[in-house]
Order: structure tokens, then C-alpha cells, then sequence
């Protein structure tokens, strides 16, 4: 009975170490501090990202360890912001985005009737 439950405990703390992740989050907003709902939040280079809620807030996990990603932020009619961050071992890292406002220029259009 002992070794048995030695061995569920050992097992369990294993896969603990396994699964364990980093997060990343925060929030997008304008430059008025306004939230940007469904914001893209990405890191480059890989396949993690996050869209942001109601709120503007993000949530992107990572798998754990230490070391440096740039992160992403990017929203229709603004422009794109990036920041280097240096994930933890464990635990989290909060990092906010104000996008500025980019304007998209259109040829004027000409409407003529016959």
C-alpha cells in the first residue's frame, strides 16, 4: 500500500513539472485608454496568440522557462506595436498595449449618372 501511494505521488508531481506554463497577459487599448475588443496578440515566431475580450484584456500561455519573445499587438485601423519581454520560469508577465490610431487613405471616387 505504501509503495503504491509513493508511486501516485511520485507520478503526480512529475506531470506537474510536465504541464506547467507561463503566461503572458494584459491589456490592448487606444490611445484615449479605450479597450480594443478582439485585438490580435501574438508572439512572433510561433503559434501562441491571443484575441482580447470585452474588456481589452489578453491572457497567452506559454510553456515554461526562461527566456526572451517579442510579443505583438495589432488591430484594424491602428497601428501594430511590439515589445521584448523575458518570460519567467513560472509565474506571469503583464504587459499593455496602447495602439495609435492609423489612418487609411482612399482615392477620392467619382459618381457620375447617365
Amino acid at each position: 500500500m505504501k509503495m503504491r501511494n509513493c508511486f501516485f505521488i511520485t507520478a503526480f508531481v512529475f506531470t506537474s513539472f510536465v504541464f506547467a506554463q507561463s503566461t503572458i497577459e494584459g491589456t490592448v487599448s487606444d490611445g484615449s485608454g479605450n479597450p480594443l475588443v478582439g485585438a490580435n496578440v501574438i508572439v512572433e515566431g510561433t503559434s501562441f496568440g491571443a484575441a482580447t475580450d470585452a474588456n481589452g484584456v489578453y491572457t497567452i500561455n506559454v510553456p515554461e522557462g526562461n527566456f526572451r519573445v517579442v510579443v505583438m499587438a495589432s488591430y484594424i485601423g491602428y497601428k501594430s506595436s511590439s515589445a521584448s519581454v523575458d518570460v519567467p520560469v513560472s509565474g506571469s508577465v503583464n504587459l499593455s498595449f496602447s495602439l495609435a490610431i492609423d489612418p487609411i487613405g482612399l482615392k477620392g471616387v467619382s459618381v457620375t449618372a447617365l
